[in-house]
């Protein structure tokens, strides 16, 4: 139910620096009607279009529509799926970035840190970065260090990992909330070499919705009001704006 989300995904996935002659894009939607569909077929004009766009007639998990998405990318000889929420924003580095340790050998899987968190609910957006509001946060709200690990972890959307590694007993569950958490729970568990980049690489925006929002550790930074307590970076600013701007078309 967010054409106007997607028709940006797909821009933003066509503006990476990544070859594009390597890289395949999987829709997996379970938007009522014919809107997303438009989205998408809006987006055949970028530099890099849809490959495959697969469309449910019925609501399905965040984990069964994963899963789905995984396969499809397998039956199109994909090494790797990089995972893309169509609300996320990335630096157009996104793919080099995540791709390159995998590409050498010295990791199973990545995952991107976002350098800011854009809030989306209660009728107000917050922007929040990663530096003096988080560590404020934390230090009044989790002096032991206990939720630093699970906030990080927030943004474990950004996913990427050998397509290999998919399937049997890892693999998404049938959930939408924690199932990213799970996947890659599972992936370690079989012994998949996982590596977390530092933020700033690449640029990465996690948006948050109320709903959401609603639940997991990031909840508590939210209730304490710690909004927009640092001037994004300059990389970031433009892509707040972006976003602005984009609410504003979705709302009205």
């Amino acid at each position: 139910d967010r054409p106007a989300y997607l028709e940006r995904c797909l821009a933003n996935v066509a503006s990476q620096t990544y070859p594009k002659e390597l890289t395949s894009v999987v829709v997996v939607d379970d938007t009522p009607g014919d809107a997303a569909r438009i989205a998408v077929e809006a987006s055949t004009g970028a530099a890099l279009a849809c490959d495959r766009y697969v469309h449910l007639d019925a609501r399905a998990s965040i984990g069964a529509k994963r899963n789905l998405a995984a396969d499809v990318a397998r039956g199109l000889g994909c090494d790797v799926v990089a995972t893309w929420d169509d609300d996320d924003v990335y630096g157009d580095d996104r793919l080099a970035a995540q791709l390159a340790p995998i590409a050498a050998g010295a990791a199973d899987a990545t995952v991107a840190t976002p350098n800011a968190w854009r809030y989306e609910g209660g009728g107000a957006a917050a922007d929040m970065t990663w530096g003096g509001w988080l560590a404020a946060g934390l230090a009044a709200l989790d002096p032991d260090g206990a939720l630093g690990t699970e906030i990080v972890d927030e943004a474990i959307a950004s996913l990427c990992y050998r397509t290999a590694l998919h399937g049997g007993a890892a693999a998404y569950p049938d959930a939408s909330y924690d199932e990213d958490r799970a996947f890659l729970g599972a992936l370690k568990r079989g012994g998949a070499r996982v590596a977390r980049l530092p933020p700033g690489a690449p640029a990465y925006v996690h948006v948050k919705h109320a709903r959401a929002a609603a639940r997991g550790p990031l909840t508590q930074l939210y209730g304490a009001g710690l909004g927009a307590l640092a001037t994004p970076p300059a990389a970031l600013a433009a892509v707040f704006a972006a976003s602005a701007a984009l609410r504003s078309v979705v709302h009205h």
